[in-house]
């Protein structure tokens, strides 16, 4: 998860722009065995009603083991990655 931990440094552009390009499915998935810190730091960057969805779908996400998180991380990362080398985020 330490590679994860690196969304903690990103400014609030940044932020939003990776929160509109994610799904919240993923989002979900990425946040399910997050530490506490970075949900709240994507918490915080979200709209209110995505903050509310999201956790809807963490709470649903039973099935989900703690290696898919990290995989979708990973992925999370990587389209932050293309956000801030391309300025969109690539799918």
């Amino acid at each position: 998860m330490k590679v994860f931990s690196a969304i903690l440094l990103e400014s609030t552009e940044n932020m939003f722009n990776l929160i509109e390009c994610v799904p919240l499915t993923d989002l979900a998935i990425a946040l399910k065995y997050a530490e506490e810190d970075i949900k709240n730091y994507f918490y915080d960057n979200m709209p209110i009603y995505k903050k509310s969805l999201v956790i809807d779908l963490i709470e649903e996400l039973n099935e989900i083991t703690k290696e898919e998180s990290i995989r979708v991380q990973h992925e999370i990362i990587n389209s932050l990655k293309d956000i801030k080398n391309e300025g969109v985020c690539i799918k």
